[in-house]
């Protein structure tokens, strides 16, 4: 039986549907996203027709999902402090040059907005350049900045999936995932404040055969 596959004009999550859904409401099944879109061309763009029996096709191989670590909902406090210190340097810098002869004090709050703003852009391109990709054969984790480090494990290869969460990260729905295989001792993927990590080891789960 032949599937659709098409992507969310919204959050760009890949989707399976039916043919006969063509030109209905469609709903994104992604918990943060969760808006309805309609499946005609350009609005859902339509990428393939997969023939779910065809594993040997080109096409068998699909991204089901891709995430970057969270970074509020990880590290609340962490995120919060440094923008604390880009507004306070700003506000008092600002304050300070305008009120008070002596620009020491507006270029102490220059300097504290500066390291606010050097902090929080360091800690994105740390975030932005880790990457959690679930295909339907296997998971690919990508870390690093400048040097690039890959690991993956295909799905049916999976000894051991683990989550760890706190209780303050299940409220902020975000999480640490390990994965490990059968023919290693240690764990293979180590994925730091992934969203909704459930929804990411239940893909991986539906995909073991």
């Amino acid at each position: 039986m032949k599937k659709l596959i098409c992507q969310c004009p919204f959050c760009d999550e890949i989707m399976e549907v039916e043919p006969e859904r063509a030109g209905e409401s469609i709903l994104c099944p992604r918990p943060e996203c969760h808006r309805p879109f309609r499946l005609d061309v350009p609005t859902a763009k339509i990428l393939l027709e997969e023939d779910v029996a065809g594993e040997g096709s080109p096409h068998s191989e699909r991204t089901l999902t891709r995430v970057h670590p969270a970074m509020f909902r990880k590290h609340p406090i962490r995120f919060l402090f440094y923008w604390c210190l880009i507004g306070t340097g700003m506000v008092g810098g600002g304050w300070w040059w305008t009120t008070s002869p002596d620009a020491l004090g507006a270029y102490v709050g220059i300097g504290l907005a500066s390291l606010g703003l050097a902090l929080l852009g360091f800690w994105w391109l740390e975030v932005i350049s880790a990457t959690l990709t679930v295909t339907t054969k296997r998971t690919i984790h990508r870390t690093g900045i400048l040097s690039r480090q890959t690991s993956e494990v295909r799905h049916n290869d999976v000894r051991n999936l683990q989550l760890d969460q706190s209780a303050l990260e299940r409220l902020f729905g975000v999480g640490d995932i390990a994965i490990s295989s059968a023919g290693q001792a240690n764990l293979e993927i180590v994925a730091d404040a992934i969203p909704h990590p459930e929804r990411i080891i239940e893909t991986i789960r539906e995909r073991q055969e």
